[in-house]
């Protein structure tokens, strides 16, 4: 299981130039079903990394930034 501190944040940019940041947790499960965390209001994606961690056993877990 990957720690906090190894999680890096990526990027990707829509065809209109909005740019979404978002964090990815590897799952340790081959095949996982993936789980999309969109956080609430004054919420980043690293306040998600314990409950990410958490879920990476049976997901692969993608936190918006």
């Amino acid at each position: 299981m990957a720690e906090v501190s190894e999680l890096p944040m990526s990027t990707v940019v829509l065809s209109h130039g909005t740019a979404i940041s978002y964090r990815t947790t590897p799952s340790t499960t081959r095949d996982a079903h993936a789980l999309v965390i969109v956080p609430g209001n004054n919420r980043r994606a690293y306040h998600y990394d314990p409950i990410a961690l958490a879920l990476s056993d049976s997901f692969v877990v993608h936190a918006i930034d």
